[in-house]
Formats: C-alpha cells, structure tokens, sequence
C-alpha cells in the first residue's frame, strides 16, 4: 500500500536507464544508500571481544567462500550497473595495508 501511495508503481519500468543511472549516481543518493548499508549490518556474536581487528596484533587475516573476492554479489539488477564495489577481501586487503 505504502508504495502505491509514494507512486512507486506510477511508471514501473524504466526506459531512460542512463537517465535513472544518474538520479541514483548523485552525491546524496550515493550517501544515503552508503548509511544503509552500514547500518543493516549486524553483528550477532562477537566472542572474546574479536571486533573490530586490531591490526597491529593480527598476524594472518583467513578470508573464505565464495564470495570472498566476488563484486557480482554486491551488486543488483535493480541499480545502476556501473557502481564501484569494494570486495571483502579487497577491504580488508586495503584496511591492513593502511596500517
């Protein structure tokens, strides 16, 4: 009901892909999806205190699964197509090398 009343299905599909691109590209948009997706994660155990890393007392970090170094997952039919991901194991790659 709610997405009829916010007109979601008004014009429900989209034929000016660069055009609907550059709504979801601009700097606000690309800010408030960025707050989403950090605030949906949620940690459900973090035993002996494990998280965060301290970086300067991780020796080896074991990055496992299929998705590991896989962009596909992170991305949807949904959005713009042309989005930077960042790989989990390319964010931890990056937040160790910052050390």
């Amino acid at each position: 009901r709610v997405k009829f009343l916010v007109g979601l299905f008004d014009t429900p599909y989209q034929t000016d892909l660069a055009g609907a691109d550059k709504e979801i590209e601009k700097a606000e948009n690309e800010s408030l999806a960025l707050q989403a997706s950090r605030e949906r994660l949620v940690l459900l155990k973090n035993e002996n205190n494990v998280l965060p890393l301290d970086i300067n007392n991780v020796k080896k970090i074991a990055v496992c699964g299929p998705n590991a170094d896989e962009e596909g997952y992170a991305q949807t039919h949904y959005g713009p197509l042309a989005v930077e991901v960042t790989t989990v194991l390319e964010g931890i790659r990056q937040k160790a090398e910052s050390k």
